[in-house]
Formats: C-alpha cells, structure tokens, sequence
C-alpha cells in the first residue's frame, strides 16, 4: 500500500499503545500524529520530497530501499523497554 500511495500518505509510523500491549502500524498525516497513546518505534516518510531527489516519481524503490535498509536493533530495543513499562 506503501508503494501505490507515494507522495499521497505523508508518512507510516510503527507504534506500541502500551493499553493495546501490540505494536501497530499507522498512517500519519503529519509529523505530530501518532497512534493514541502509542509509543513511536519507527516512522517512514513518504513525502514526495523526502524521496524525489533520488528516485524521482518511483516511490516504489524508496520503499524497497527503505525496507532492505532497515536496522532493526534500535526499534527492538525500544519495543523491550516499552513492553517492560507496561
């Protein structure tokens, strides 16, 4: 859905609602929505403008980019704490 909306949905934010006890995924309208309650882990922008100077109108290869270049230990660390808060 990524792909098919570039340029559309501002950004995606990966988020744990500690009440929800799960992590979810959401679109974001801007830089200050988030799910709520919902704690940030990981938030992807799909702004026209975050990825045109280097993929022109082809969000679909940020979003490969995006997804193969993802480091994974700083979100994981954040969903433990987060987990362990609740």
């Amino acid at each position: 859905m990524c792909k098919a909306e570039g340029g559309v949905r501002p950004e995606a934010i990966l988020a744990y609602p500690p009440r929800e006890k799960r992590l979810v995924n959401a679109w974001a309208a801007d830089h200050t929505t988030n799910v709520a309650g919902g704690r940030p882990l990981m938030a992807f922008d799909m702004r026209e403008n975050a990825y045109h100077m280097d993929y022109n109108s082809n969000a679909g290869a940020n979003v490969d980019n995006f997804m193969h270049s993802i480091g994974w230990d700083v979100p994981a660390k954040l969903y433990a704490a987060y987990a362990k808060q609740t």
